[in-house]
C-alpha cells in the first residue's frame, strides 16, 4: 500500500512513533556523557597528584627552615638545604629517605633529634604547606 501525500505513517507497535536517529543521538550522548565525566575523574586526579607533590616540596621547604636554627645554617644555606630536601619529592619512599637524611645531618652537626619527632613535624608541615598551596591555586 503506497502513502499518499496526506496520509502520514501511524505508530505500529513495533515503532511506537520514535524517530530512531534521536535514538541514535542519545546513545551518543550518553556516551559522550561518559566520556566527559571519565575525563573529568582523570583531571580531578591529575590535579590532586599535583597538589600533593608540590605539597611535599613545599612540607620539605619548611622542614629546612625549621631545622636551619638547631643546624646553624645561615638563610641562603638554610635554602639551599630546602631545595635539597625537596628535590627528591618524587621519588618513591621519599619520606623514609628524607627522615634519613634530617637524622644524618642532625647527628653530623651534634644535634639531637628523634625519628618521632621529625615525623610529627613532617606530618604537621605538610598540613601547612597543603593549605598554602590550595590557596595559590585559589588566588
Amino acid at each position: 500500500m503506497a502513502l499518499s501525500r496526506v496520509q502520514k505513517a501511524r505508530p505500529t507497535r513495533y515503532n511506537q512513533g520514535r524517530i530512531y536517529s534521536r535514538e541514535l543521538e542519545g546513545v551518543q550522548a550518553a556516551m559522550a556523557s561518559f566520556d566527559d565525566r571519565e575525563k573529568g575523574y582523570e583531571s580531578k586526579f591529575a590535579h590532586d597528584q599535583e597538589i600533593a607533590f608540590k605539597a611535599k616540596a613545599r612540607r620539605d621547604k619548611l622542614i629546612a627552615r625549621w631545622l636551619a636554627p638547631q643546624l646553624k645554617l645561615s638563610e641562603a644555606e638554610a635554602a639551599e638545604y630546602g631545595r635539597s630536601l625537596a628535590s627528591h619529592a618524587h621519588e618513591k619512599d621519599h619520606e623514609a629517605a628524607l627522615v634519613k637524611r634530617i637524622l644524618g645531618d642532625c647527628a653530623a652537626k651534634g644535634v639531637e633529634m628523634t625519628e618521632h619527632r621529625i615525623r610529627r613535624h613532617l606530618n604537621d608541615l605538610l598540613e601547612e604547606a597543603r593549605k598554602q598551596v590550595m590557596e595559590e591555586k585559589r588566588g
